[in-house]
């Protein structure tokens, strides 16, 4: 089960003197209850794969599965599929009002208004939002960050199994950042989600799974603590290795037993602390 991805390339303009190979035998799986962040720098396919992984990009090669059903076509806009957040998805937002805009979703997939409308008001405070302070507001009032949960919340409230989110953080402010790792945070023991990013620093804390893109191809696919001891990958694909994690490098290089490399500040703290308990005993 999950969504799966397998042996995935693609080819922008294939045939003509203007092929473009954006990807290459791209192997993944994203499950319920886990979190997969997709790395890479800027032209690395990351955004190509996320087409794919939600149906709106076919690919040149391989195979696309929902839950078991091979190639299942477009996997957004329905019920326990696929949610897809864009880049800015705020400037997706249309309807007067926002508890309108967060409905359209459900009245897509056929629920009547007063339904729909009951779904946006149950979406809206999963995203931290009070649908009776701001269910009457124009989405076109809002901070930033509001605009980005709101614009969330409409995705949320189609109910998708999987989420897939591209650089959900980019340009917000500190607390409009919080905000949208808060309803990550809260989703993730439910749902799929898949972070496609090129922050490492942001992101990496909250992984299961990770996926090092460069070049179109995979440079590392697997758990999160194999690339974190072994970061060799990453900083193939340029990437910078968060602060966090290099500490603990450091202090395994210096001869502070680490047993576990994580990009969580708190528990890598408690590991660093564990470290140096046994050193001074």
């Amino acid at each position: 089960m999950g969504l799966k991805l397998t042996d995935i390339s693609h080819t922008y303009a294939p045939t003509t003197p203007f092929a473009v190979e954006a990807l290459a035998n791209i192997d993944l799986n994203i499950e319920v209850g886990r979190t997969l962040v997709i790395l890479g720098p800027t032209g690395s396919g990351k955004s190509t794969l996320l087409g794919i992984a939600c149906g709106l990009v076919r690919p040149t090669l391989g195979s696309l599965a929902l839950d078991g059903v091979n190639d299942a076509g477009v996997l957004v806009g329905r019920e326990a599929g696929v949610g897809l957040v864009f880049q800015a998805p705020e400037n997706q937002l249309f309807a007067e009002f926002v508890l309108d805009d967060v409905a359209f979703g459900p009245l897509n997939l056929g629920l009547g208004r007063e339904a729909a409308l009951e779904r946006a008001r149950d979406s809206l405070p999963a995203v931290g939002m009070d649908p009776a302070v701001f269910g009457d507001r124009s989405p076109f009032a809002l901070s930033g960050g509001e605009a980005r949960r709101v614009a969330l919340a409409g995705v949320l409230a189609m109910k998708p199994a999987y989420l897939l989110l591209d650089e959900p953080t980019a340009g917000l402010d500190a607390r409009g950042r919080d905000g949208v790792l808060a309803v990550l945070d809260e989703l993730a023991p439910t749902t799929g989600i898949v972070i496609v990013t090129h922050d490492a620093e942001e992101f990496l804390g909250r992984a299961d799974d990770v996926l090092v893109l460069a070049q179109g191809r995979s440079e590392y696919w697997g758990p999160v603590e194999g690339l974190l001891a072994n970061p060799a990958p990453l900083l193939a694909a340029g990437l910078v290795l968060p602060d966090v994690v290099r500490v603990l490098h450091d202090a395994r290089d210096v001869g502070v037993p680490i047993e576990l490399f994580t990009a969580d500040p708190v528990r890598a703290a408690r590991i660093l602390a564990a470290g140096l308990a046994k050193v001074r005993s």
